[in-house]
């Protein structure tokens, strides 16, 4: 695990090369509630330039979707009274804006799923 500001391209390149990562080796880029914190000018950057650098990686998105819907507000309540905005929420608000997302940005297919979490007790 490396702690970089993903914002910033070369450090991020310079990181992954020195920690040995193999730029042609099919690579899992995991994103679990980061890029909706970001601005979207900085999170599309991050989509556009990880799909140049890793041409053979899998892009898995876990992120908040549907502002619109209750539990939606609710969160959206919740991280503006934590003064840390759900920035990419209102431009990409479901799944099919994060696909057009990821195929503006990374000129590449795309698959979606949506997933439900439910306990049972």
């Amino acid at each position: 695990m490396l702690g970089v500001d993903v914002r910033g391209e070369s450090q991020v390149e310079e990181a992954l090369g020195a920690a040995g990562l193999d730029w042609t080796a099919p690579t899992l880029i995991l994103s679990e509630v980061v890029l909706t914190y970001m601005e979207t000018q900085w999170s599309d950057a991050v989509i556009s330039w990880a799909a140049k650098l890793l041409p053979q990686s899998l892009f898995v998105i876990y992120e908040q979707i549907h502002p619109e819907d209750p539990f939606g507000r609710v969160m959206q309540d919740h991280f503006l009274k934590l003064n840390s905005a759900l920035h990419a929420l209102q431009q990409y608000p479901d799944l099919s804006a994060q696909r057009r997302r990821f195929l503006d940005k990374a000129s590449t297919q795309t698959r979606y799923t949506r997933f439900t979490v439910s306990h049972t007790f």
